[in-house]
Order: structure tokens, then sequence, then C-alpha cells
């Protein structure tokens, strides 16, 4: 394994940062330990790390981990038994903004909402208090996300419905869109009929 910074007791203390499935670098506070280079275990494969002056340390990935995988720091104790001085488990990362894939803008006749995602999750529409949603998805390979259909009822124009994806991590992040008008008012209908105004 190589050489171990020895754990010298109450002074030292370790805390990563928080990984999940998106993060590219694994960072965090190695207090006691300063200016060392520790041992990072990532599931069974071995990495060094550098602890700087400050008692900061990072590590580049080459990928993001997959979700569950075990990151440990080891450090040798005083009597020479190896000790973990930190772990963490990697999370599922947040789901991404969702794009709108209806090919026309939303308007107030619009009652299908057709949502893209880089991922399997489930799919949400707010409008106002209410709620739509739908984990149905089908997967397009040649754009390489999942789509989601929801109905909904028609929403007044100026409005803004908002749409985000939500898995087992959390709630990801809002796209919000203003619907349009489109829709003829029973007024407009009336006066195009009789031909009142020309």
């Amino acid at each position: 394994m190589g050489s171990l910074a020895v754990f010298d007791g109450e002074d030292s203390s370790f805390t990563f940062d928080p990984i999940d499935t998106k993060t590219t670098t694994i960072s965090g506070k190695a207090a006691g330990y300063n200016s060392e280079t520790l041992t990072l275990l990532i599931d069974s494969t071995r990495h060094e790390i550098n602890v700087d002056a400050m008692g900061d340390f990072e590590k580049e990935l080459t990928d993001p981990l997959s979700a569950g995988t075990r990151v440990s720091c080891v450090v040798r104790s005083k009597a020479g038994n190896i000790n973990s001085v930190g772990t963490t488990v990697v999370k599922k990362a947040l789901p991404g903004v969702p794009e709108l894939g209806n090919k026309e803008e939303i308007t107030d006749l619009t009652k299908t909402i057709k949502i893209l995602s880089d991922e399997k999750a489930t799919a949400y529409v707010k409008v106002g208090n209410t709620y739509y949603r739908t984990s149905k998805c089908e997967f397009n390979e040649k754009t390489g996300k999942y789509l989601y259909v929801i109905k909904i009822e028609r929403v007044k124009a100026g409005r803004t419905i908002g749409i985000y994806m939500e898995n087992e991590s959390g709630v990801g992040k809002m796209l919000r869109v203003k619907v349009q008008k489109k829709a003829v008012d029973e007024t407009d209908e009336d006066v195009a009929a009789t031909g009142a105004g020309e």
C-alpha cells in the first residue's frame, strides 16, 4: 500500500465533500494531516491523495462514480494498525433541468406536455397548486433522452407552468414556461361573427 500517514489522536479529523454520480473531483478536509500523503480507497482500488498545508485535498476522477460506490481514506495508527478515518458513499445526483419536447409553443389550447430528460425518473408539471406527474417514458436512441408525456387541463395565457424531474435523491431544478395566448375569446368570436367594428 505504500507509506501511510500516522493517526495522531484527537487533533485529527477527516471529512469528505458530498459526492454524487456527476462529481468529477473527490475533495474534502483532512485536519491534522497537513502536507501529508493519504491513501484513498475507491471500492478496492487504491489512490494516493496529497493534503496541502491548509489541510485540504482534491483528487480528480477520470469518470464520475456509480451510485453506491464506497469511498474511504485510511491511515496507520500509532500501534501500526491501518484505520479508516473517513468513509462516504456516492449518491445518485439530482436530475438535471428537463427540456420541453413540444414542437410548438405552449399556449392556452395546449393539453399535452412533452418532457425530455437524460434519465429515467418521475416527471412533473406544476400549474399553480395542481401537480401532474408520470414515470412512464420512452428512450430515444437518436437523442439519447427519455420522453415523458403528460396530459393537463388548459391553462390561461400569461400563467407560468413548472416542469421538473424527481429521482430517489430528490427534486431537480425547474424549467419554467410561460403560456402564450392562442385561443379566441368569446367576445372576439362575436365580433368576427357579426362583422362589428369594421
